[in-house]
């Protein structure tokens, strides 16, 4: 019997996105204490999520698949498809910089791909094409 059990998630790839980007966003606008997104993110989605999981997925082809998928008018529990956009770009930049060797802390194309471009202009390309 293994330790931790697993359990598939009842949500889709869009679901687990944005209760993803939602706990992410709380965490980082200090609605929400890392532990309690985590526990959060546990009932939301799935036994074994945590907010490390929650980064390295939504630096994912699956995350950013799924909110190229969402609608442009989306929005849900306040948050909007931007929100969700800000959260991936967040995520990437973050296993891009949570090493001090340099390393990124996973396997991320959008990771090795944001790689030494400035963060804040590409939020503000992100805001600019919302807009639009």
């Amino acid at each position: 019997m293994h330790p931790f059990p697993r359990k598939k998630s009842h949500l889709d790839s869009q679901g687990k996105t944005a209760a993803a980007a939602m706990a992410l966003l709380d965490v980082i606008e200090e609605r929400l204490h890392e532990k309690d997104a985590a526990r959060r993110l546990r009932e939301e989605i799935g036994l074994n999520w945590s907010m490390i999981t929650a980064v390295q997925y939504l630096s994912g082809k699956e995350a950013i698949g799924a909110v190229a998928r969402l609608p442009a008018d989306w929005s849900h529990g306040g948050r909007t498809r931007k929100d969700v956009l800000h959260a991936i770009i967040l995520a990437a930049d973050a296993v891009n910089n949570a090493r001090p060797d340099g390393q990124t802390l996973c396997a991320s194309y959008l990771a090795k791909h944001l790689k030494g471009m400035d963060r804040e202009a590409l939020l503000a390309q992100v805001e600019e094409r919302g807009a639009g």
